[in-house]
C-alpha cells in the first residue's frame, strides 16, 4: 500500500490554489516559480502541445485579453501523490465573455506535478470535460435551431460546422472563441 504525504497534499493544493488566484490577480510574473522551463499544456484532443515556461504564462494573459472572467469558482483539489509526481484534479466552473457572447463553461484541470529540491511544480496540464461539454453545449443549440428532417439545405451541413469549429479552438488551444455559427 502507498502512503500519501498529508503535507505533500496540501502543498500541491496550495499550488493550485495559487496557480488560480495569480491568473484572477494578473499577477501572471508569479506563475513562473511554480513551472519548470520544460512545461507542457496538452489542450483538450490530440492537437499540438503548448511548451515551455512563457508560452504557459502567456496562454494566460492571452486568455485575458480574449474574454472578460466574469465569475470564477474552483472545488478542492483532490490530489494524489506517489512518491516525487502528484496529481492534482481541480473541478471548476467559469462564465465569461467574449466577443460580446457570455458563455457559461464547466471542467476539471488536470495538473501533474513533480517534487525536485523540496518543490512542487507544474510540468503537465490539461482540461478534462471542457471540450465535451462545450461541443454537447453548441450540439444542443445546434439541434434546437434547427429540427432533424426540416428539410433545410443546410440540416446535414450545419452540425459539422459546429463540432469542426469547437475543435479548433479546443485542440489548437487557440485563446480565441469561435463565432456563433448560425
Amino acid at each position: 500500500m502507498v502512503s500519501q504525504s498529508s503535507q505533500g497534499i496540501e502543498d500541491v493544493k496550495a499550488s493550485v490554489r495559487a496557480i488560480s488566484e495569480y491568473w484572477r490577480a494578473t499577477q501572471y510574473e508569479r506563475l513562473g516559480p511554480l513551472l519548470p522551463d520544460d512545461v507542457v499544456i496538452a489542450p483538450p484532443g490530440f492537437g499540438p502541445r503548448i511548451r515551455g515556461r512563457n508560452a504557459y504564462v502567456r496562454s494566460h494573459r492571452d486568455y485575458d485579453q480574449a474574454a472578460s472572467t466574469l465569475e470564477f469558482s474552483a472545488d478542492d483539489s483532490r490530489v494524489d501523490v506517489v512518491g516525487e509526481v502528484a496529481v492534482g484534479v481541480s473541478p471548476f466552473r467559469v462564465l465569461y465573455e467574449a466577443e460580446g457572447v457570455r458563455q457559461h463553461e464547466q471542467g476539471r484541470e488536470i495538473l501533474v506535478f513533480s517534487r525536485s529540491q523540496g518543490k512542487w511544480r507544474v510540468v503537465w496540464r490539461t482540461d478534462a470535460d471542457r471540450a465535451a461539454h462545450r461541443e454537447r453545449r453548441l450540439t444542443t443549440r445546434c439541434r434546437r435551431r434547427q429540427p432533424a428532417g426540416s428539410g433545410s439545405p443546410h440540416a446535414s451541413t450545419r452540425m459539422p460546422r459546429v463540432v469542426a469549429c469547437v475543435r479548433r479552438v479546443c485542440v489548437t488551444g487557440e485563446p480565441r472563441l469561435p463565432k456563433r455559427v448560425e
